[in-house]
Formats: structure tokens, sequence, C-alpha cells
């Protein structure tokens, strides 16, 4: 059984192709390095410098060009396409272009790809928390800062101002001048996270 290709070019899709026809086609120039060459049954296509044979000039280890993103035909009839010159071919290892396929996993590219799509999710920042202050009273927090106002434990003056400070990880220490007693006091704050 003859295992048919088909390639991508400008968005269009041409095929099927036998692997011959495919070598024909590549050295007369339709099929270019950078175009997507996909046999059945595969899911994705690889660029046409990647499949082995293709190109009579071809070095031994060509650097891979960025994939085109274009799918391969679905269960519907592939475009009709011109039947290339028939020009005699040497004879060539049909099995090597059989056995041509991406060399290394292809990933998605384009807008709609993202690591999400893949179902890898990047790990949420863990929230910081502040349980206890120490010499002030806790205004708000919301898991990256904590609000909070200062107060004097001698006296029990509680500051107008409002601070507002990175949550930390352990304690924390903030001097503040007590105008009632008129002495430097400190307030501290414990977080975790």
């Amino acid at each position: 059984m003859a295992v048919n290709w088909y390639y991508a070019r400008g968005g269009e899709n041409f095929g099927p192709f036998s692997a011959s026809q495919l070598k024909e086609l590549a050295a007369s120039g339709q099929i270019g390095r950078g175009d997507t060459v996909w046999k059945e049954g595969m899911t994705r296509g690889v660029p046409a410098a990647r499949v082995q044979h293709l190109f009579a000039d071809a070095p031994a280890a060509a650097p891979p060009e960025p994939p085109v993103a274009a799918a391969p035909p679905g269960p519907s009839a592939p475009e009709p396409a011109e039947a290339p010159a028939a020009v005699p071919a040497p004879p060539e290892p049909a099995a090597a272009l059989a056995a041509a396929g991406p060399a290394e996993p292809e990933k998605p590219h384009g807008p709609g790809s993202s690591s999400a799509a893949l179902g890898a999710r990047q790990p949420k920042p863990r929230e910081k928390k502040v349980i206890s202050v120490t010499g002030g009273t806790i205004s708000s927090q919301d898991g990256a800062v904590v609000k909070f106002r200062k107060k004097c434990l001698r006296c029990g003056y509680m500051d107008t101002s409002m601070t507002t400070m990175p949550i930390p990880n352990g304690h924390l220490r903030v001097n503040f001048f007590c105008p009632k007693c008129k002495k430097n006091q400190q307030t501290e704050v414990h977080g975790v996270g």
C-alpha cells in the first residue's frame, strides 16, 4: 500500500502525492524548504527541510526552519491540484521518505497557542497573610500588601496615618514616634506565605 503525501504552501493544501512525486515537486522547486509536508496518519506537518532525502542537495544535518502553521486535511476530500509533469526520477529509498516524521515533538504556533492550551498551567503565586500585629491593628490585606495603623503599647495612642507595606515572611518591626509618650515605639508584623 502506497503512502499518500501532502504539502501546504500559502495557506493552500496540495496532494495526495506518492513519495517519488513529492521528491519531483521538491526538485522542480514547487515545494520549498519552508513549506509544510505531511503524510497520511500524521497529526501535524513538518517543514519540508526536515524530511530526509526530499531535496537532492540537502546537507547531512540541515538546520531546522520554523514550522509553518498548517493543518493536514480533515475527513473532507483534499482540494484538487494540477498533476505534476511526468519526469523520470532517480531511484530513491522510498522507505526513508515513508519513515520521515518529526525529529522532535512539534510545538503549537500562532495566536491561539499557549502553555494553558497544552494543559500546563503556571503555578499561581502563593498568597501571603499577616497573622498578627503587635502594637497596631490591621485595616486590610490582599495577599500581597497589608494596611495597618500603629498603636502605642504604653499609652494606647492610635496613629492617625495608615501604613501600607508588602506582607513579610516572618517578623518585621516598624518604628514610629508616639506623640503622647514622646518615645519611639515599635509595631511588629508577623506574616506567613
